[in-house]
């Protein structure tokens, strides 16, 4: 996580390893996943998105999300959103 002077808003990196178990984001606020390097998929209950450079994906507050993949994702978000190993 990058340190940001205002509660109501972080930035997260997560690097991406195919062979690890996805990651799970609890989404308490709106959020954005960008993919900077190499392919990610983002899935929720309802929908499974791939992700590659550049590439960015809006999640609504109430989903809980699935990352996976390999390579380098940013999430911005609100303060309150956290993910669990």
């Amino acid at each position: 996580m990058y340190p940001a002077p205002v509660d109501d808003f972080r930035l997260s990196r997560f690097d991406l390893v195919r062979t690890e178990a996805p990651r799970a984001l609890t989404v308490d606020a709106p959020q954005i996943v960008l993919c900077v390097r190499g392919e990610a998929t983002v899935a929720s209950e309802k929908r499974s998105v791939g992700l590659g450079p550049g590439r960015a994906v809006y999640a609504p507050a109430g989903d809980t999300l699935r990352l996976s993949g390999e390579g380098k994702v940013f999430r911005a978000t609100a303060g309150l959103a956290h993910a669990t190993p």
